[in-house]
């Protein structure tokens, strides 16, 4: 019914409200017990960084996230001793929508549809200039989110070849942690190299994480943490996919080096990580609660292809005991892979959704009559598209069939937007049921990846 679909896109909302950069931040920074120090806390921890009140603070950072956790970070005390920084985000943010930041600090934008560009690469120099000229005895705090990786970019090669490489990477099904490798070793600022530029002795990085396990070194390619990027690695995955002869010889010929090089003095970093996928899970968990379901969760990030994971959601709700008393929501987070086919529109959340509407259709319908599925990016965008993904429920095929719709073909061609752009514009079926949600809440300034929510709903049950 529609109220199960519009409670998932409640759900969806106050996750996304936990992990925005308002929340995460209010909890990231404080006041030591004395009010002498700032403190700058890891999510879950105790204090990792001190900055006296008598300190001056300089901001630099890049990411999708990182606007909006300037912007809440200028709303805690700490905003007194904030003297200047240098933010590197996203072509498509209106900076309109963040007044806080305006004379505060310098923003330069880059990086369409989440592609290193000519843009970034200049940003990147002039962030670079900003950081050689802080003093030594002044404070740099760094930001760090997820989309980072495209725009803090200084590549060895032509920035052509560099786009080409993860363009074909990401077109191939490699995931985040193969294209942060190889981003790593064709960069002159990834993998701990930024580090070299600072005249402080310690830089603190508040971190929110968009890969999977958080590993800090993979996080907009690990800007802040000694590189341990695989050029042997990298290798194996281009020749395995087939990828290695389509690269351009200047790539090529990066890879084939050792990437060794001379050690250089640089600042030792105190990485700290504000905000993870851990957090939104939680908060749709808690969300589950407030509507009196019962829920459950796997207590990991998951990872793999978008099918995998969609069928053992599936297999999962299956196998609860049955009969329900209540709903019972089953949470996922993480981040799937998707392999690109034809032409289409679509992103790996609205696939999920459409993989997920296309299995409950070939399930017996008394048994999954009552199921509903969502899937979307907690940034708001999934892939270039306006959507964040979209919710599902078993009869979304049938219905948007009758109506001319092919679900299949909108798989087969990776034009799953489309697909959901046109069946949430039908009417509903006559027993007021829509035919699925596309869910749009616009660029939310936080990215944790990405939620998954699974919902099964006794038999006349509400």
């Amino acid at each position: 019914m529609a109220e199960h679909l519009d409670a998932l896109s409640l759900v969806m909302q106050q996750t996304l409200d936990a992990v925005r950069p308002a929340s995460v931040m209010s909890r990231a920074v404080r006041l030591d017990d004395a009010g002498e120090n700032f403190l700058l806390c890891a999510h879950g921890h105790g204090p990792a960084y001190s900055i006296p009140r008598t300190g001056r603070v300089h901001l630099v950072g890049f990411g999708k996230a990182v606007a909006h956790m300037a912007a809440a970070l200028l709303e805690t005390p700490l905003a007194t001793q904030v003297v200047g920084g240098f933010l590197i985000v996203p072509r498509q943010l209106d900076l309109q929508t963040l007044p806080t930041l305006a004379g505060r600090l310098t923003i330069a934008q880059g990086a369409v549809n989440n592609q290193p560009d000519d843009d970034a690469v200049t940003a990147t120099r002039a962030l670079v200039e900003y950081i050689k000229v802080i003093p030594p005895t002044e404070h740099a705090v760094v930001l760090i989110s997820g989309g980072g990786s495209a725009l803090l970019c200084a590549p060895r090669v032509p920035l052509t070849d560099f786009q080409q490489t993860s363009q074909l990477i990401q077109r191939a099904g490699g995931d985040i942690k193969v294209l942060n490798n190889i981003r790593q070793l064709l960069s002159t600022v990834k993998g701990g190299q930024l580090l070299q530029y600072f005249a402080q002795e310690r830089v603190p990085a508040l971190i929110m994480s968009d890969v999977v396990g958080d590993p800090i070194h993979l996080i907009a390619s690990g800007p802040t943490c000694p590189s341990i990027a695989d050029a042997q690695a990298a290798r194996t995955f281009l020749e395995q996919t087939g990828l290695w002869p389509q690269l351009a010889p200047s790539v090529r010929e990066s890879l084939k080096e050792t990437m060794a090089v001379a050690p250089r003095a640089q600042a030792q970093p105190i990485n700290l990580l504000v905000g993870n996928n851990c957090l939104a899970r939680d908060a749709a968990l808690a969300a589950a609660q407030a509507l009196g379901w019962d829920s459950s969760s796997v207590d990991q990030d998951v990872e793999g292809p978008a099918p995998e994971v969609v069928k053992d959601m599936l297999h999962h709700v299956t196998a609860l005991p049955a009969p329900l008393k209540r709903p019972h929501l089953y949470v996922v987070g993480g981040e799937t892979t998707t392999v690109v086919l034809g032409q289409g529109r679509g992103g790996r959340n609205q696939e999920c959704a459409l993989r997920a509407a296309l299995a409950m259709a070939q399930m017996p319908q008394e048994v999954v009559a009552n199921w509903y599925f969502a899937a979307f990016g907690t940034d708001g965008q999934d892939g270039p598209t306006p959507a964040a993904g979209a919710a599902v429920h078993a009869a979304t095929v049938a219905l948007a069939q009758a109506a001319g719709l092919a679900a299949q073909a909108a798989l087969d061609t990776s034009d799953s937007f489309s697909f959901f752009e046109r069946a949430a514009m039908l009417a509903p079926a006559p027993t007021g049921r829509p035919v699925c949600r596309h869910l749009c809440p616009g660029l939310t300034g936080t990215n944790v990846m990405d939620i998954l929510l699974l919902l099964r709903v006794p038999v006349g049950g509400s």
